[in-house]
């Protein structure tokens, strides 16, 4: 179900608010057993050498995740001929049994403290959970000394010193909330130059919190790598005159905690320009409902900042790419264009149907 109420204070001012449940069953891909791989890897956990059993992949028993989200915003335009509009919506969602892989090595490690991750990242010496893994999940890598083949391969790694198993596979966390705001204003006039708007948009994420599992402590999670930041922006500037359009914007991605790297360090904010040019051919009158426009992102081929992955805590990212790749793009400048071409509902000015379809244009 969902609910939504809007009270119109005044012509100009909305004021606007909504509660709503949702479910999203697994997708197949997620339930999808051929994806699950087992590695054998040696580990320093607690400080002492030991032997990780790290198993990914999909649980057999996904259900689905279901979420609580509440709005309450408001709308307001400014009466007369001006142009100005600002919206704001604040934003609060629960997510029950969301539908992710654990990653327990975020905020801490979970070598250097796995008693904060129970069910996720243990000891153990059940040879039959061990069997269980290995005849059920594909294995990968073994640097473990154990031949996987011989019968009493599971009772051979139960029996190793500091054995431990990571378990990585997609599940229902327990509990993950986030709450924050939309911010969205922009204005336009009419000038002797032309058309002219200008405006911005951001989120600001003022809380994000997971808990693994039922006995795991709730972690905040908001502004750190792989995680969203507290902060995004986009603001952009806007001229139009006789069919001809351009359009300059900029991204602010704010900096944020690398709780991966030696010593955690900060990750640099990363700002990042983009640009269209447009031009209507209709109302140029050369050529009904067509448009063309050329543009680029990353116009000063802004490289993303640098996320340092050595040391233990590196494996969190996965790979060594040196980026975030939650919060950065390695494109860098990607050129663009495009022709756009519309066969019904346009005419021209002056042709009997005109004002049966009308002609929009927005940033």
């Amino acid at each position: 179900p969902k609910f939504g109420v809007m009270w119109g204070l005044a012509e100009w001012l909305q004021l606007r608010g909504s509660y709503a449940e949702s479910f999203r069953a697994p997708s197949l891909a997620e339930l999808d057993p051929f994806r699950n791989r087992n590695t054998l890897l040696p580990a320093v956990v607690n400080g002492a050498p030991a032997t990780v059993l790290g198993t990914f992949g999909s649980t057999a028993h996904l259900e689905p995740e279901v979420a609580i989200t509440r709005t309450l915003g408001f709308d307001l335009e400014a009466p007369g001929d001006s142009r100005l509009r600002l919206r704001a919506t604040y934003f609060d969602i629960d997510y029950g049994g969301r539908i992710a892989e654990p990653d327990p090595t975020q905020g801490v490690q979970a070598q250097a403290a796995p008693h904060r991750f129970p069910g996720i990242f243990f000891t153990t010496d059940s040879a039959d959970l061990i069997g269980n893994l290995l005849a059920s999940t594909r294995n990968l890598i073994n640097f473990s000394g154990v031949d996987l083949t011989a019968p009493d391969a599971s009772a051979q790694l139960a029996a190793l010193p500091n054995f431990y198993i990571f378990d990585n596979r997609l599940r229902n966390l327990s509990d993950v909330s986030l709450a924050g705001f939309d911010v969205d204003i922009a204005y336009g006039a009419d000038t002797q130059w032309g058309d002219i708007s200008f405006g911005a948009r951001a989120t600001y994420m003022s809380d994000y919190e997971e808990q693994l599992s039922p006995d795991a402590p709730v972690t905040t999670i908001v502004d750190t790598a792989l995680r969203p930041v507290d902060l995004r922006a986009r603001g952009f500037i806007g001229l139009e005159r006789d069919g001809f359009e351009a359009t300059l914007a900029a991204n602010f991605v704010d900096s944020y905690r690398n709780p991966y790297s030696r010593g955690e360090t900060r990750i640099d904010s990363w700002t990042t320009w983009d640009a269209r040019l447009a031009f209507d051919l209709w109302r140029a009158g050369m050529g009904e409902g067509s448009e063309v426009s050329i543009g680029a992102k990353n116009i000063f081929d802004e490289p993303p900042p640098y996320v340092e992955t050595s040391g233990p805590q590196g494996a969190a990212l996965r790979a060594p790419i040196g980026f975030d790749p939650a919060n950065a793009n390695p494109l860098g400048r990607t050129i663009w264009i495009e022709f756009v071409k519309r066969w019904w509902g346009v005419r021209r000015p002056g042709h009997p149907l005109w004002g049966c379809a009308r002609h929009t244009r927005g940033p």
